[in-house]
């Protein structure tokens, strides 16, 4: 079977307990971040935010999953997701059991701030390293790269 080329192709292959269990998911995401565009990701359906990943989700055999639950939303909602909270970033639910719209609500609004924090940091990352490049007019070209420029993890 081929992979699907988008979110709807994606629903179509799932049965009807699952896909129910992930339109009201889709439905929650959109709800909570109305910018952000659908795509697929990793042969999931995902949400992008000024083209930046923002979460994704799949239905599996036995449970559904929502991608990733990071640092930052396990530190906001800790207790509340243990139950949920299946290793680095994942949040596991029942198809047939009823999710938190609030906590996904929270996922997403966390999410979304830590993106913005994230670009705000990439923003004066690259601020820093052109004055760097610029303050070093005298040395040989070679000596004039002031190192690549990464992205901040966090």
């Amino acid at each position: 079977m081929a992979e699907p080329t988008n979110v709807d192709e994606y629903m179509a292959t799932l049965p009807e307990v699952q896909r129910a269990a992930l339109e009201g998911l889709r439905k929650t995401i959109k709800a909570a971040a109305p910018q952000a565009t659908e795509t697929i990701a990793y042969s999931m359906p995902a949400f992008r935010d000024n083209g930046r990943f923002l979460v994704s989700y799949a239905a599996y055999k036995s449970h559904c999953s929502l991608f990733p639950a990071s640092d930052a939303v396990m530190q906001e909602f800790g207790d509340e997701l243990k139950p949920h909270y299946s290793g680095k970033g994942t949040l596991r639910f029942m198809a047939d059991k009823h999710r938190s719209p609030e906590l996904v609500r929270g996922n997403i609004r966390v999410r979304l701030q830590d993106l913005a924090g994230r670009i705000a940091a990439w923003g004066a990352l690259r601020l820093i390293h052109w004055h760097r490049a610029r303050a070093l007019p005298h040395a040989a070209p070679h000596q004039r790269h002031p190192g690549p420029l990464r992205m901040p993890r966090g």
